[in-house]
């Protein structure tokens, strides 16, 4: 039935692509073939979303995947260095080396010229963002491909073993502190086991930790700037020693479960199955459409977590994680493209709201419906795949996060714009570079991050004992800490002065 919906729709959408006021295309445009990198998962060749948008913008578009998170950036090496294979548009993450010299090898179309004549990409992102997509010379090589909201996580906790228990939403850390253990010890489930764990989470990725930075206003993974102006490696913070120090007992007594630093796959598998109190995750959890939610609320329907507000320490100091202003993930229009400005201004309308509607979520009514506010799927992951729809196309190019995610719920909105607001302490300290040439960092920086790494989750899990935390800064200093630090320094202020006059320019 639904396939006999998307054959009725297909001719009445692509008129609608073509002829509406959104289209860029040339009446009479000669078809143009474009080759595209994307992640292996987010590949439907020939999809029914693919079709309209080749009709609407007159190409041929071929995706060429990349193998994963694993082993994408090497592939995408092996396409660059041949000329004949290389892509006429490329997606990447992570890769600044590489793309510094993509760059220098004169690989890539300067975009700049195309920006004033098609607005919507410089319309969507500040110039925050352009900046630290802008080449050290001020031109403009790359697009930022997806850009995270100011803050993207919050403090969760299950408000059905408050209730069940008599306890307070907690807000301070002796309160946090008192919950946490209570949930363990306390039979918050009434089911007379000893199965629960107050805390728990991806703690393999830092940020699954901010709870307990929090109340120090610590930053462990990232550089951050000091009252007197100075930039250091957060890790370095005297405070972070009590944080750790707060982790590891918890951690020995039972009350994080112990698999927080060893899952690799799915760190909410636990809390999935009902067995968390407390967790730091993501906002949009507080859609009722995500994955994680629904499997938590099939396995648990009486249950409800909550979002708390990030806990606070002894001086009143909190702070929710805050995210990089910049993008986490580029394309580019190599030199391979023959009619780059025809592609920019194709991945410019591709970003225009109703073109962005069309492309990730499909056609109201059949792919999808809001009822009451709320977005409802209509069609599943397997359906999507199976009818080969195309849903979530190009994904990670230009997602939008107004109100053209129209999966959030205004609840989620509101959400997303407090933590907005409580992550600003940890946003007016720590350090974002812009510049990808920073030698004492590539040369040091891995060693650093290794012995964070080893020290860190040593104390955490009771192997090393705290005071290691002080050897720690010693050999900090005995890897070149203060040279990166003084390198970190230098790039900080230099920035300050190049955004101030980027601003002016983009701004005009």
């Amino acid at each position: 039935m639904r396939k006999h919906w998307i054959q009725v729709l297909s001719m009445a959408l692509v008129l609608l692509l073509v002829t509406g006021g959104i289209s860029i295309a040339e009446e009479k445009q000669e078809r143009m073939p474009i080759s595209i990198t994307v992640l292996l998962g987010h590949t439907q060749p020939d999809s029914w979303i693919e079709q309209q948008l080749e009709e609407k913008y007159n190409v041929d578009i071929t995706l060429i995947p990349l193998p994963g998170w694993t082993d994408g950036q090497a592939k995408l090496n092996l396409l660059m260095a041949d000329e004949d294979q290389r892509p006429d548009v490329i997606w990447w993450w992570g890769m600044d080396k590489e793309y510094l010299q993509w760059v220098d090898a004169g690989l890539l179309h300067e975009l700049t010229p195309y920006m004033e004549k098609y607005p919507n990409i410089t319309g969507y992102y500040n110039d925050t963002t352009m900046f630290y997509a802008s080449h050290s010379d001020g031109k403009m090589y790359r697009i930022p491909g997806d850009v995270a909201e100011p803050s993207c996580m919050t403090g969760w906790i299950r408000k059905d073993w408050l209730d069940a228990l008599d306890l307070p939403v907690p807000t301070t850390r002796e309160e946090f502190k008192d919950t946490l253990l209570k949930f363990t010890f306390d039979d918050p489930d009434k089911n007379g086991k000893d199965d629960t764990y107050g805390f728990s989470g991806a703690g393999l990725d830092m940020r699954g930790f901010q709870s307990f930075w929090s109340p120090y206003n610590v930053d462990p993974n990232n550089f951050v700037v000091l009252p007197d102006g100075n930039v250091v490696h957060g890790s370095t913070e005297p405070a972070v020693k009590q944080a750790l120090a707060d982790i590891a007992d918890l951690y020995k007594q039972g009350v994080i479960d112990p698999a927080i630093v060893t899952r690799t796959n799915d760190p909410y598998e636990y809390f999935i199955n009902g067995g968390h109190g407390a967790f730091y995750a993501w906002v949009d959890w507080l859609n009722p459409g995500g994955h994680t939610v629904r499997a938590f609320r099939a396995k648990n329907p009486t249950a409800e977590i909550i979002p708390i507000e990030p806990i606070k320490g002894p001086d009143g100091l909190s702070s929710d994680e805050t995210e990089n202003p910049g993008a986490w993930c580029y394309f580019a229009i190599t030199k391979k493209a023959k009619d780059p400005e025809r592609i920019y201004a194709m991945f410019d309308d591709l970003l225009n709201r109703e073109t962005y509607l069309f492309r990730r979520w499909g056609v109201e009514g059949t792919h999808y419906e809001i009822v009451d506010g709320v977005f409802s799927p209509l069609v599943s992951n397997e359906e999507n795949l199976a009818e080969n729809i195309g849903l979530f196309y190009l994904d990670f190019f230009l997602n939008r996060k107004d109100d053209a995610n129209i999966a959030n719920t205004p609840e989620t909105i509101e959400l997303f714009e407090k933590r907005a607001i409580t992550s600003e302490p940890l946003r007016q300290k720590r350090v974002y570079f812009k510049s990808l040439e920073r030698p004492v960092w590539h040369a040091y920086g891995p060693d650093i991050d290794k012995l964070r790494n080893e020290v860190f989750y040593g104390i955490i899990t009771g192997e090393r004992p705290i005071d290691d935390f002080d050897d720690y800064l010693k050999q900090y200093k005995e890897l070149n800490g203060d040279e990166v630090n003084a390198e970190a320094t230098r790039l900080y202020k230099e920035q300050q002065v190049e955004f101030e006059a980027f601003k002016q320019s983009f701004n005009k």
